[in-house]
C-alpha cells in the first residue's frame, strides 16, 4: 500500500468516525427536545398561590390533623396559607388550629349561624387586611384528610384528566371568573352557587308581606350580576340547621299560609335562570331541621298537605325537565326578560323565559291580596296555562285559573290570587 492511499484511508475513517459522533450528539439532542415537550404538557407551566379555608366549629380533636395534611403537601410552603374560622365554638379550636400553623380568625355571632357566614366573614376580612392575592382557595371541612398530592394534582387541572367531571365551587366571596377557563384566566368551575340569590330570596319570603313591597330588590339584584358567572341556585343542607329553620318553616305566616308561599317559592326558583339544588326533606315540606343522625319524617307524607305539597314539587320538576324555555338559555341573554313591575312595589313579579323554540311567561304574586296584573307581552298571541301553584291539587284555595289568555293590543290581563305563582307558554 502506497502513502497516498495510506493516507485515503485515514481520512475516510475520521470522516465516518466524526459521522457517527455527530450522530450521536444529534440523536440526544432531538430526545432532550421530545423530552422537554412532554414534559411541558404534562407539567403545570407555572405553580400557583393558594390559601385553604376551613371552617370549624367545635372541632379541636380533628382540625390539627388536617392541618398537618396540608402541611405535609408536595408543594413550596410560600405557595399555600392556612386560614381557618373558628365558628361559635365553646373549646379550644382555635388554638389547636394555631398550634399547626393556621392563620386563626375567631368568630362569635348568634344570629348568624352557619358556614356560608362564617366564610363570608372570612373572605370579608382578608379582603380587608389586603390578603385576598391568591391564585385560588380550596374549602376543606375540618373532619378532612388531604393526600400529600392533592394541590399539585389540582393544580395540573382536575378537567384536564376528567373533562366529564363536574366541578361546583360553592363560593360566597366576590372573586372574579370563578366559571371561566383555566386558559382564560379563570378557576375552571362548571359552577358557582349563588350564595347572595340564596340569601336574599329567603330573607323577602320571611318578611312580612305588608312590608314586601319595599323589599322587591331583593329579588331583582341577581338578575343585575348573573351574567358574570355561571351560577347554581342553592337551598342547601347549610339552610336547614343550626337552628335557622327548615325552608318551609322560613315561610312567614302559619300553617297553610307557610305551604302557599313555599309553593309560589319553589316555582319562582325553577322560573330563574340557573341550574338548581334542593336539599333533601325540602321536598316533603319538612319542618325538623336536618340531623344526620336520623333519617327524614317520612311519616309527614300520611297528612294531606304534605301530599299535596310534595304532589306539587313531582309536577314542577317535571314540567321543567319537559319545557326547554326554562334552561336551555339559561346562561345567555337572550334567554330571559323582565316584562313589568321589576321592583315589586305591588308584590307582582313577571318575566319571560326563552329556549328550544319556546317563550314562557312567568308571574308571581308573593303579597297576601289579590293582584291584577296587566302585562305587555311582546310577541302577541295568545297564553296557555302551564302549572299554577294555587292548584285545589296542590292545596291551594284559590279558584280555577283561565286555561287560555288572550293577548290584545300587546297585553294579557290577569288576575293573581294571594301567594301564587303560575308558567303560561306563549302561543
Amino acid at each position: 500500500m502506497t502513502m497516498l492511499e495510506l493516507v485515503k484511508h485515514l481520512n475516510f475513517a475520521v470522516v465516518v468516525l466524526f459521522t457517527l459522533l455527530y450522530l450521536y450528539q444529534g440523536f440526544y439532542v432531538v430526545v432532550g427536545l421530545v423530552r422537554r415537550r412532554w414534559q411541558d404538557r404534562h407539567q403545570p407551566s407555572r405553580l400557583h398561590r393558594f390559601a385553604v379555608v376551613v371552617s370549624a366549629r367545635n372541632e379541636e380533636g380533628v382540625i390539627g390533623e388536617l392541618l398537618e395534611s396540608l402541611n405535609r403537601q408536595n408543594y413550596p410552603k410560600e405557595l399555600l396559607d392556612l386560614y381557618v374560622v373558628a365558628d361559635n365554638c365553646t373549646d379550644d379550636t382555635a388554638g389547636a388550629a394555631r398550634r399547626a400553623g393556621a392563620f386563626v380568625y375567631e368568630r362569635f355571632d348568634q344570629v348568624h349561624k352557619g358556614k356560608g357566614y362564617a366564610m363570608d366573614y372570612l373572605f370579608r376580612r382578608l379582603k380587608e387586611e389586603g390578603k385576598d392575592c391568591y391564585d385560588g382557595y380550596f374549602v376543606f371541612d375540618a373532619d378532612n384528610l388531604a393526600d400529600p398530592q392533592f394541590l399539585r394534582e389540582m393544580n395540573r387541572g382536575l378537567k384536564a384528566l376528567h373533562p366529564d367531571a363536574l366541578l361546583i365551587a360553592e363560593d360566597s366571596s366576590a372573586w372574579p371568573g370563578v366559571t371561566a377557563p383555566v386558559e382564560q384566566g379563570g378557576l375552571g368551575f362548571d359552577y358557582k352557587w349563588d350564595m347572595g340569590w340564596m340569601h336574599d330570596t329567603l330573607s323577602y319570603f320571611q318578611t312580612p308581606p305588608a312590608d314586601r313591597p319595599a323589599q322587591g330588590r331583593k329579588l331583582t339584584f341577581s338578575m343585575d350580576y348573573f351574567g358574570t358567572e355561571r351560577y347554581l341556585l342553592p337551598l342547601s343542607h347549610d339552610e336547614v340547621v343550626h337552628g335557622k329553620a327548615t325552608i318551609l318553616q322560613k315561610m312567614h305566616g302559619g300553617y297553610e299560609e307557610k305551604f302557599h308561599q313555599a309553593r309560589a317559592l319553589y316555582l319562582y326558583m325553577l322560573s330563574h335562570p340557573g341550574k338548581k339544588l334542593n336539599f333533601m326533606g325540602n321536598e316533603i315540606g319538612h319542618f325538623r331541621e336536618w340531623d344526620e343522625s336520623r333519617e327524614q319524617d317520612w311519616n309527614l307524607m300520611d297528612y294531606p298537605a304534605h301530599q299535596s305539597f310534595f304532589r306539587f314539587v313531582q309536577t314542577l320538576n317535571r314540567i321543567y325537565l319537559d319545557t326547554p324555555a326554562l334552561w336551555k338559555e339559561d346562561y345567555r341573554p337572550e334567554g330571559f326578560q323582565w316584562l313589568a313591575m321589576p321592583q315589586g312595589e305591588r308584590g307582582v313579579f313577571a318575566f319571560l323565559r326563552r329556549g328550544g323554540g319556546q317563550c314562557l311567561l312567568a308571574v308571581f304574586n308573593f303579597l297576601d291580596q289579590e293582584a291584577e296584573a296587566a302585562l305587555p307581552i311582546p310577541d302577541g298571541g295568545r297564553l296557555e296555562l302551564l302549572l299554577d301553584s294555587g292548584e285545589a291539587g296542590f292545596g291551594g284555595t284559590g279558584g280555577p285559573a283561565e286555561q287560555t289568555v288572550p293577548v290584545e293590543r300587546g297585553r294579557a290581563a290577569l288576575t293573581l290570587p294571594p301567594y301564587c305563582g303560575r308558567w303560561y307558554l306563549l302561543k
